[in-house]
């Protein structure tokens, strides 16, 4: 901390600690806040993998993160309101270690006279009326932009974003429209009645409802409820979301939870929970889908997907509810239910000037069975028109049973599940196997070391680098393999941790051949999790509940000393998708632990692989550009490039209007394409006896594994 700034001076102190907001009642910290901030605060110094220190670099970036936080899209504070704070801005480091939250809570509270203030705007501008005709473009993102100077660049700002939003609401009503009349063709089509909700969620709307439910209505309503949520936070919400500031200055994934975050923490880690099986985040005032259960019925719909961000919350009859701006907590708990009822998700997808999307999901428990690895046998018919059999295994998730593994018996496991699959397959003559990793999020650590043993010989796998700088390698044991033959392991960008341990070992060995889109997700770091009611500070407490903290311990580090972190695993061949132009994957993150290298193990390479990659990347890509399917994908991802990069949106209702008559037709046909190309399967009714579907990377992937097959057995000839 730097010696002049120091001492703030006692009149601005007095001044700030007793300034009082409209008739929002100031939240008054505890004196055990203050302690646990402190521990958390020190914890984190001591046991983060990197090893910061709460120092002027991590003050400033904690200054900025809490405006952040609170007013992503910056048109809440003022530039007058971060300048009035900036005193603060190298003093932060010490009143953490202190446990002073005087910062954070004089900042809320500046925050919730800003909002009370935009709320009083909201209802006094809504319902003049707004000139729709004039060109005038509305910037959608303004994160990297300033903060307005005045209250009249601010109000200019709410006047085009009340605009935007009821074009949007207008519109999104539309798709809405349009897509019931859809459902309602299609069920006269097959004879049936559409879907409909269960008893207590298609009741009808109130009439103090249905008055609601005009655009202008929606967004007060919207903004009350919002200001409401924000007043109603008590010292445990400030005390999270200021000990979050500073955690997340350390890295994304470590987190502080209070009391009430860590239930929520502990029940999102149990897979029975009634709902709809995602993974959700907040992302700059979004909630954002951040990934699919495997067996949830989020994943079994394929409606709803990664990187969607959910704007509004619908149930049954009643109006839909806005989530922008709104607690994850109060989203999660409209998005949940009773068995059998269903949710309507308004959705963007393509980032927040995305197109819209409306998806109804039946909340149902997530079907463990799903979760589980299953295998097929699929056969290609190659241009000498000789049947080449390929097994295919799916792996949504690295799991294990640990209760039924401490107790010595034989507990259920991604291993010994696809050993049993890959024997059957081996015993029915396969000539060449696809490990099938797509969307599979990783899991336990000793079962990706295992899988990976079924296919190299005993050897190191994975290296891990503690905090401590203390590097351990983790080695396959077991000698010999139980399949030796062509081998290519099938990836995207929702192929996280465990799986790009595996994928990573097998490119390292050039055991086979890692196919995939983009890169994998790039999570390459260990997290634990330490409840402070363990500390001999807490120990004695019972009527203390101080939380528990998840930091990051450790890194992955590849054979070939890469780390997995943020680079993720690039595949040996790279096939066209929309993953490269998204924004999800740990490299959008903020504050991510950066890449680096460590020791080579130089491992023996298979070396007819290394000689032949040139050429299967060769004939597939050859294949690419003569391929229809693969043409038509790489036009839309194309345009799903342009439609992410525009910046700004029009506020005249007709261009919008025709721009949004454009976006709805692409989405229709994205529609059509998406069935084309990734729900075709080879039985007359669409379905594979394992559910196993081939999409177009799979069907690519076939060629490429048959090729591989092809040129091994060239090569192991000569």
């Amino acid at each position: 901390m730097k010696q002049g700034q120091k001492i703030l001076s006692s009149a601005l102190i007095f001044l700030l600690s007793f300034s009082l907001v409209g008739e929002f009642k100031p939240i008054v910290l505890k004196k055990s806040d203050k302690e646990i901030a402190k521990y958390v605060s020190r914890m984190m110094e001591v046991y983060h993998y990197s090893k910061k220190k709460l120092d002027n670099d991590l003050s400033e970036k904690m200054f900025i993160e809490l405006f952040r936080q609170l007013d992503f899209n910056r048109r809440i504070f003022l530039n007058s309101d971060i300048e009035e704070f900036r005193s603060y801005e190298m003093l932060l480091d010490e009143m953490f270690k202190r446990g002073d939250l005087t910062f954070a809570l004089k900042v809320y509270n500046r925050y919730i006279q800003r909002l009370q203030e935009r709320v009083k705007f909201v209802e006094e501008r809504i319902d003049k009326p707004f000139d729709f005709g004039v060109e005038e473009d509305f910037v959608v993102d303004r994160s990297e932009l300033d903060w307005p100077e005045t209250k009249d660049q601010l109000n200019d700002i709410w006047r085009q974003f009340l605009k935007n939003e009821i074009l949007r609401m207008e519109l999104s009503e539309i798709i809405e429209q349009e897509k019931a009349l859809e459902e309602k063709e299609n069920a006269e089509k097959e004879g049936t009645k559409p879907e409909e909700d269960a008893e207590e969620n298609t009741a009808d709307a109130t009439e103090e409802e249905k008055e609601d439910v005009t655009p202008q209505k929606m967004i007060v309503k919207r903004y009350k409820n919002f200001l409401k949520y924000q007043e109603e936070n008590d010292r445990e919400n400030l005390l999270e979301m200021s000990l979050n500031v500073m955690t997340k200055c350390f890295d994304p994934h470590s987190n502080y939870f209070g009391a009430k975050a860590q239930e929520e923490f502990e029940i999102s880690m149990k897979l029975s929970l009634i709902g709809i099986g995602a993974t959700l985040t907040v992302d700059d005032g979004y909630t954002k889908v951040m990934s699919l259960v495997p067996g949830g019925p989020a994943a079994t719909g394929k409606e709803l997907k990664v990187g969607d961000r959910i704007i509004a919350v619908g149930q049954g009859e009643k109006p839909k509810i806005d989530a922008i701006d709104m607690r994850l907590s109060k989203v999660v708990s409209m998005i949940r239910g009773k068995k059998g009822t269903v949710v309507t998700l308004h959705v963007v997808r393509g980032g927040v000037n995305g197109s819209a999307h409306v998806i109804k999901i039946k909340r149902d428990e997530i079907k463990l069975k799903e979760s589980e690895a299953k295998g097929e046998i699929k056969e290609l018919k190659l241009d000498d028109q000789k049947i080449h059999k390929v097994g295919v295994i799916h792996l949504p998730s690295f799991y294990a049973d640990w209760d039924a593994i401490r107790e010595g018996k034989e507990g259920k496991s991604s291993t010994a599940d696809v050993r049993k699959i890959l024997k059957d397959q081996v015993s029915k003559g396969i000539d060449s196997l696809i490990i099938d990793l797509r969307s599979n999020g990783g899991g336990s650590l000793p079962e990706a070391i295992a899988l990976t043993g079924l296919f190299v010989d005993k050897g190191p796998v994975v290296q891990i680098r503690e905090a401590s700088g203390r590097i351990f390698v983790r080695n396959d044991e077991d000698a010999g393999t139980i399949y030796d033959g062509p081998l290519v392991v099938l990836v995207n960008e929702g192929s996280a941790s465990a799986s790009e341990i595996f994928a990573a070992a097998i490119q390292d060995y050039k055991r086979g051949v890692v196919v995939g889109t983009y890169r994998t997700h790039g999570k390459g770091t260990v997290q634990q999790v330490q409840s402070l009611e363990r500390l001999r500070a807490f120990a004695d407490r019972k009527d203390l509940k101080p939380g528990q903290v998840k930091y990051t311990m450790a890194k992955f580090y590849r054979i070939n000393g890469g780390s997995t972190q943020k680079k993720g695993v690039v595949p040996d061949i790279i096939l066209p998708s929309y993953a490269e132009f998204d924004d999800h994957g740990e490299a959008t993150l903020r504050n991510v632990l950066k890449w680096d290298e460590i020791r080579n193990l130089n491992v023996d390479e298979n070396v007819i692989i290394k000689g032949i990659l040139p050429q299967i990347k060769k004939q597939s890509d050859e294949r690419l550009k003569a391929s229809n399917d693969f043409n038509d994908l790489v036009k839309d991802i194309e345009y799903y490039k342009e439609r992410r990069e525009r910046k700004s949106v029009t506020l005249n209702k007709q261009k919008r209007l025709t721009l949004f008559e454009e976006d709805n037709k692409v989405r229709k046909e994205r529609e059509k394409l998406f069935e084309r190309l990734f729900d075709r399967g080879d039985k007359e009714d669409g379905k594979d006896d394992n559910g196993i579907k081939d999409d177009i990377y799979l069907k690519e992937a076939l060629r490429i594994v048959a090729d591989l097959n092809q040129l091994q057995k060239e090569q192991a000839s000569k």
